[in-house]
This record gives structure tokens, C-alpha cells and sequence, in this order.
């Protein structure tokens, strides 16, 4: 890689310059939200955010994935320190990047590739987030005063039961993917509901946006709200079907993932096929683990013969058989993390 000025942060300065990254992006979301046109700085420049490319040289039609773009690009080539390369050109061919210059390369100088020019401006990677709730959009900030427990009983499990409604589902989830991409998180787990043509619609709303997600079909036949407490057949004859459903996708972005709820929401029956679904279609897992002391006590109550609320998990072959995902983790012995690390 080559650029007319690069800078290298260690992690100290990292940790800093995050904050100022984190806050022009606060600030870019902020701007999408209200206009889907342009965020201003203090020189009057405007970093467009949602409109087509000016591309006077380069013909290339949006999504073709070869793209040049100008600005001073930040580039994480580790999880300690990035580096960044002012007025610079990155360059993707068919969605991957190639190489980053101070002057474009004349192989890249046709019209194959989009071009847009953001000089002055920072040129980040997208943001990816390892666990979202897409069908929780609707009910943002509401009943934040309750526990774990009865925020789902009172809050959270009315609303998800609305998704059996496939309008309702285009709404909301359509909502929620333009924020996602406003905000500039390209990447993301996510938990659907149990209804497996809500969380199709889901995936069709991911892929018109063209943003890259794991999804899962919820999984819940125990201790549940009686709209959401499926049979314990259907959750997984509906889970194999969501899965066999991206087979033969021309879009591999957006990918399922098995979803068992919580513990408590799922019977021994329901982790053990969702353990040999998994197995048998090497799709990933994601759960919650440790997220609130009533939970990990009501888990303890219902299997008794697990000492750690992970060990229930690792039972049915939803612990690490294949890729997975807990979310939360917060209320872990020593013995829990060692077992995690």
C-alpha cells in the first residue's frame, strides 16, 4: 500500500482517535436520519450519505462492487492500532478491496468503476454489531425500569408477538435496515421471532441494502408468552426450512443462524434437534447466556444437574460444535470465562 501521508496509532492513540470516530459517525447517523442527503462540518463541505455517486470519469452502475473512493481512509489491519492514508484512493474490485493508493492506479481508471471522490473526509470501516434484536426497533427505550424477566413479559414479548402480522413485519424490519445502514453498521447478528415469513422479509430487506447479517429464527416452546410458545415439531420443521431457504442464493451476505431464545424458553427436545440442526447443515449458533441473576438462577432451577448455565448449552451441541455467539455474559465465575477463553 501506498499513500502521500500515513499515519500509524498504536493502541493508546487508538482508543483516543476511536472516540472522535465514533463521534463523526454519532454525528453522520444523526445527519442520515433527518435528510438521507448530506452531513455538513465547520468548512461548509458535505459528506453525502445516502445519494448517488458523483462520478464524472467512472460509469460503473452502484453495486457493480468495483469501486475507487477518495478521502483519507482508515485502515484496521489488526485489533491494537489502524492506519490511516490522507487523500488516498481505496479500491474494491467485485466487493474486495485491492489496495490502497495515493494516486489511482490507471487499471482502475476506467469505466469498470464507480468512482467517488470524499476528500477532506474520513473514510472508515463499517461498523458490525454481534448482537441486535431487529423486531426491539419498535419498542426503542420503552420499559427500561424493568428487570430481564419482566421486561419480557411485559414489554418485549407483546411486541415481538405482533410479527405474526407479515405488514407489520415490512414496516418495522424495513425501518430498521435503513437505520442500520444510516448508522454505518454493514455487519450484524441478529435475532428475528419465531415467525419464519417475518424473518424471511428480514433477509429480503438486508439483501435490497446490501448489508451483510446473520440471521436467526427464533426458537422458544417453554415459559413463554402464549402467542410466542410454538410446538416444539413446528419451531424445528420452521427452523429447517428458514435455513434451507438461502441454499442456491446468489447473496451470501446475508446467512442464517440457529437462534434458541434463552434456556428457559427452550425444552431439552428443542435443543437437541436445533444441536442436530446445526450439526447437520454446519450453520452457527447464537444465544443468550448470563445476561441477568434471575435468569441465571430460574436456569439453575430447571436443570439442576448443569453447575453453569453454559454447560446446558454445551449438552445439546449448541456451545462451540459450531461458530457461536452468546450474548451478554455478564454474570460469569472465573471457572465460566476459562471455559469461554
Amino acid at each position: 500500500m501506498d499513500a502521500n501521508t500515513h499515519y500509524h496509532l498504536d493502541k493508546k492513540a487508538t482508543l483516543v482517535t476511536m472516540a472522535i470516530l465514533c463521534l463523526v459517525a454519532c454525528l453522520l447517523c444523526s445527519a442520515c436520519a433527518s435528510s438521507s442527503t448530506s452531513a455538513s462540518s465547520e468548512s461548509g463541505k458535505s459528506v453525502a450519505a445516502n445519494e448517488g455517486s458523483a462520478n464524472p470519469a467512472g460509469s460503473a452502475s452502484a453495486g457493480s462492487g468495483n469501486i475507487c473512493v477518495k478521502g483519507d481512509i482508515v485502515y484496521t489491519s489488526g485489533p491494537d492500532a489502524f492506519d490511516i492514508y490522507e487523500n488516498s484512493w481505496l479500491v474494491a474490485t467485485d466487493g474486495v478491496v485491492q489496495g490502497i493508493w495515493s494516486d489511482l492506479p490507471e487499471q482502475y481508471a476506467t469505466d469498470e468503476y464507480e468512482r467517488i471522490d470524499r476528500s477532506g473526509y474520513l473514510v472508515i470501516p463499517g461498523f458490525s454489531d454481534l448482537h441486535v434484536h431487529a423486531p426491539q426497533y419498535a419498542q426503542k427505550g420503552i420499559g427500561m425500569d424493568y428487570q430481564l424477566l419482566d421486561w419480557l413479559e411485559n414489554v418485549t414479548f407483546d411486541n415481538e408477538a405482533a410479527f405474526a402480522d407479515a405488514a407489520y413485519a415490512e414496516l418495522i424490519y424495513g425501518a430498521f435496515v435503513d437505520e442500520l445502514a444510516a448508522c454505518g453498521t454493514t455487519r450484524s447478528v441478529i435475532f428475528g421471532t419465531i415467525h419464519e415469513e417475518s424473518d424471511q422479509i428480514l433477509v429480503e430487506k438486508l439483501r435490497e441494502k446490501g448489508l451483510g447479517a446473520y440471521v436467526g429464527k427464533v426458537n422458544m416452546d417453554s415459559n413463554s408468552a402464549e402467542a410466542l410458545t410454538e410446538t416444539t415439531e413446528q419451531s424445528l420443521a420452521d427452523t429447517e426450512k428458514f435455513i434451507k431457504s438461502f441454499e442456491g442464493s446468489d447473496n451470501t451476505l446475508v446467512r442464517p443462524i440457529i437462534t434458541p431464545r434463552f434456556v428457559p424458553s427452550c425444552s431439552a427436545e428443542l435443543m437437541e434437534g436445533l444441536g442436530e440442526l446445526a450439526k447437520e447443515y454446519d450453520v452457527p449458533v447464537q444465544s443468550h447466556l448470563s445476561e441477568n441473576t434471575d435468569e441465571v438462577a430460574w436456569v439453575k432451577e430447571l436443570f439442576p444437574e448443569y453447575e453453569y448455565y453454559y454447560q446446558v448449552y454445551d449438552a445439546f451441541r449448541l456451545f462451540g460444535d459450531t461458530p457461536t455467539v452468546m450474548a451478554h455474559c455478564i454474570h460469569l465465575t472465573d471457572d465460566e470465562i476459562a471455559a469461554l477463553a
